[in-house]
């Protein structure tokens, strides 16, 4: 596998950089899409007053801290009372309340106790208006990436579900809007797990068939390099 310099035959460092791409190459370090599920602990926003709770307040049983970070005021609203613009008025995903934040705001929750899945049915408002979330661990370090989407209803204001497999442990999620005007993000029916990750992708290792590519090529190319070797022996 040496050449006569003594140094690796390139064909064979080819092939060790190829079976690393194939090894790292698989590991997901990024989030998740997952389809809606039921977490360890969920808010409705069901228990509390219609109207404003505060820039900081206690959700989940008061287990997580929501601040508001920007933008205008915070509300519990009802169903059909939180105005999406072109969007429609915002309907509840569980009951009959959910949450929002007026004027293009973001805000965060704080968990006591890392979780690892989160989820929930959002809103905004005009049409194509986009919302992020953004995960951060202990360390207050962005896990993965921003994930974002855009908002767009028939006037109706259902809110649509974004879930993510968080790809580690959050201890801070912000979300709000992206856009300017006045947004008004919505959210309603959060799902949050602490344990195993829901639906998770987990680490994942080279499969069967990946081994055998790999191991095919590098054979290839050993063989191949003694092959030329000979080839190009003086006689």
């Amino acid at each position: 596998m040496l050449n006569a310099t003594g140094r690796l035959n390139p064909r064979i460092s080819a092939a060790i950089c190829l079976i690393a791409g194939l090894f790292t190459g698989s590991v997901a370090l990024a989030q998740t899409p997952i389809a809606p599920f039921t977490g360890d602990q969920t808010e409705t926003f069901e228990g509390f007053a219609g109207g404003n709770p505060g820039v900081s307040f206690a959700v989940f049983g008061g287990s997580v801290t929501h601040n508001q970070l920007s933008g205008g005021t915070p509300f519990i609203w009802s169903s059909g009372g939180w105005g999406l613009g072109g969007n429609g008025s915002a309907q509840a995903a569980d009951g009959s309340q959910g949450f929002g934040m007026n004027s293009n705001s973001t805000g965060e929750f704080v968990f006591s106790t890392p979780i690892t899945s989160f989820g929930a049915y959002f809103g905004t408002a005009f049409p194509d208006d986009t919302m992020f979330l953004e995960f951060y661990d202990a360390g207050n370090v962005l896990i993965g990436s921003q994930q974002s989407w855009s908002y767009t209803r028939a006037g109706d204001g259902v809110l649509e579900w974004h879930g993510y497999d968080i790809g580690g442990s959050a201890t801070r999620v912000v979300w709000g809007s992206l856009s300017g005007g006045g947004s008004a993000p919505a959210i309603d029916s959060i799902q949050i797990s602490t344990g195993a990750a829901v639906a998770a992708q987990p680490l994942e290792v080279p499969t069967i068939p990946a081994y055998g590519l790999a191991l095919t090529v590098l054979g290839t190319l050993v063989i191949a390099s003694r092959r030329l070797r000979r080839v190009r022996k003086p006689r």
